[in-house]
Parts: C-alpha cells; structure tokens; sequence
C-alpha cells in the first residue's frame, strides 16, 4: 500500500492510496493522469 498525490486529467490534484503491485499501481496512476476523477473530496481515496 502506498499514498500518492497524482495530477489528475481535470488539473487538480489528489492524494490516492494505491494497492498492488508496482506495476499495477504505476498503470492507475497513469489513467488518472489521463482519465482522472472529477470532483474533489479532499478525502485520500483508496484503490485496489
């Protein structure tokens, strides 16, 4: 499990808390750099 603040594609950034393997978890990071949310919780979200 590690935290990561993450540009997402609307501009603003996040901090997410990825699980996996360092594969799996450079592949999320990279679609929400493309894909991102939208919305801002101000909340760290987690992925599986």
């Amino acid at each position: 499990m590690a935290k990561y603040t993450v540009k997402m594609s609307c501009g603003h950034e996040e901090m997410v808390e990825l699980l996996g393997k360092n594969a799996d978890r450079q592949r999320k990071i990279e679609y929400f750099e493309s894909s991102g949310l939208y919305g801002r919780t101000g909340k760290i979200r987690r992925f599986n």
